[in-house]
């Protein structure tokens, strides 16, 4: 549920819609699938056109690198993920209006967000009349954290590391998900935050075992981190031959 803001009144579908939405998945939506350069995309289930996937924030694991182009249309949302949905007609003359009528997926200042697991219908709608429909796998997120780099962490240097959602069985689980990072002990490193929230650089502060933990919703998990000492600076240590020199002869001087 989001918070501040009441949610949008859920329109039912009838049982034998639903059903028959799902038969008729396999419909084809003419040469416009076969020709279309896009990626991220899939043919609606009445065969009327594609539903286009749109990454909204960096993060979503549908789009990897850049943040925004996903890499084929994907099987599963993760609960809390963002997302975007376009429909593109094969007839040049509709334009239908995308929603989700189930209260599964939460329509959000234009943005979809998953809100809880099960199989949500959306819809492409002209006026509102249902032109086309897909339905989504909605699943609670498990999480993997993985380092950039490997072995133990001198203290002061940095690392970073990446979280990433998957469907519990091997495929990824997409929408833009509000990551929160906590480190524990408190102090062992100081977590710096990045320009997307799937990642985080450690700054190592103390020696000792210190694990970072990713958290999202009620889905969590920890990466463990070997923190170890620091380079010792030896040259405020260690005298030169010539200051050993120097000493030495003021020390001794020389006989009268």
């Amino acid at each position: 549920m989001l918070e501040g803001r009441s949610p949008p009144r859920a329109r039912r579908w009838p049982s034998a819609l639903v059903v028959a939405s799902a038969v008729v998945s396999s419909l084809a939506c003419g040469p416009k699938c076969e020709s279309s350069p896009r990626r991220g995309y899939t043919a609606g289930e009445f065969g009327q056109g594609l539903f286009v996937w749109q990454c909204v924030a960096p993060g979503d694991a549908a789009c990897p690198g850049d943040g925004t182009s996903p890499r084929r249309f994907p099987e599963a949302v993760a609960v809390g993920g963002r997302f975007a949905v376009w429909y593109d007609a094969s007839d040049p003359n509709v334009s239908p209006s995308v929603r989700s009528p189930t209260d599964l997926v939460l329509d959000d200042r234009g943005e979809l967000v998953a809100v809880a697991p099960g199989l949500a219908a959306v819809g492409a709608y002209v006026d509102d009349g249902l032109y086309d429909i897909l339905h989504l796998r909605i699943v609670e997120p498990v999480l993997s954290v993985y380092a950039e780099g490997a072995g133990p962490l001198p203290v002061g240097e940095v690392r970073t590391l990446s979280v990433e959602a998957t469907d519990g069985e091997g495929g990824a689980a997409a929408g833009a998900l509000a990551y929160e990072w906590t480190a524990s002990p408190p102090g062992a490193v100081r977590l710096v935050e990045r320009d997307r929230r799937d990642r985080i650089d450690v700054i190592a502060q103390q020696e000792g075992t210190v694990v970072v933990t990713a958290t999202v919703g009620g889905a969590s998990r920890g990466f463990e981190l070997q923190i170890a000492p620091g380079p010792v600076d030896t040259a405020a240590d260690t005298a030169t031959p010539a200051d050993t020199a120097t000493d030495t002869a003021a020390d001794t001087g020389s006989a009268p």
